[in-house]
């Protein structure tokens, strides 16, 4: 375990999810700053989102609320980020990925983790219709809010629902789950797009139900997907 001190270094001026072991409750916090007090307890000041249960319309707005608290740190446990992880920011999917454990911040900081913004990338050549105005919201930005959306993703659950999730929310994509989203191109004959992580794999027509792989290289790979999701589909 790390001594208090150390927790200070890796830890202040960053992000993080928290195990708070009294009421049994996961808060996702920045660490403001860590400070020793005059009985000898180390304690943590921080900003967390208050709340988790947010519905598609407050997330897609960022609409959390935001408290201070402080917490003394024996009375909390710090969760390792994942690796790798899909997730839902202003109607459109990250994925973020951490830098290698050598990096001496462990707190998520914009030096020690990547935010691929891809589906951004790849539409923004893409004409939208009018209702998708916040196509041209800004870039991703690590702030407390996106690390909540990160740390404690709402995820469509299936392939079919994600679909339903953009008509009806009016997305640019939806995350499936942690590894697979949903890209809309609602002016296209092929209006949406499948990736695993960075990787757009196949485009689909609702219509047809047809599958066009990007690349043939992904066909197993779109096969697998489908068959987990129990999706009816052909492959082109």
């Amino acid at each position: 375990m790390l001594m208090y001190e150390e927790i200070n270094r890796k830890y202040s001026n960053s992000h993080a999810l928290i195990y708070l072991k009294n009421t049994k409750e996961y808060r996702v916090v920045k660490f403001n700053h860590i400070y020793r007090s005059d009985k000898g307890d180390w304690y943590a000041v921080v900003l967390e989102v208050d709340g988790d249960d947010f519905s598609i319309k407050e997330r897609k707005t960022l609409a959390f609320p935001i408290d201070e608290k402080q917490y003394k740190l024996s009375d909390i446990t710090i969760i390792p980020p994942p690796n790798k992880q899909c997730f839902d920011w202003l109607g459109r999917t990250i994925v973020f990925s951490k830098f290698p454990n050598r990096q001496w911040h462990k707190g998520l900081t914009q030096n020690n983790s990547s935010f691929n913004d891809r589906v951004l990338e790849i539409v923004q050549s893409v004409r939208p219709p009018k209702e998708y105005k916040y196509r041209t919201s800004p870039n991703f930005r690590l702030s407390l809010e996106s690390i909540f959306c990160m740390f404690r993703p709402n995820f469509a659950g299936s392939f079919t629902q994600a679909l339903a999730d953009i008509e009806s929310h009016k997305l640019l994509s939806r995350t499936i789950n942690s590894e697979y989203y949903v890209s809309s191109f609602p002016s296209l004959e092929k209006p949406f797009l499948l990736f695993r992580y960075e990787f757009p794999l196949a485009y689909y027509n609702p219509e047809t139900r047809l599958f066009t792989l990007t690349q043939e290289l992904y066909r197993q790979e779109v096969l697998d997907f489908c068959n987990r999701q129990g999706i009816l589909y052909e492959i082109n």
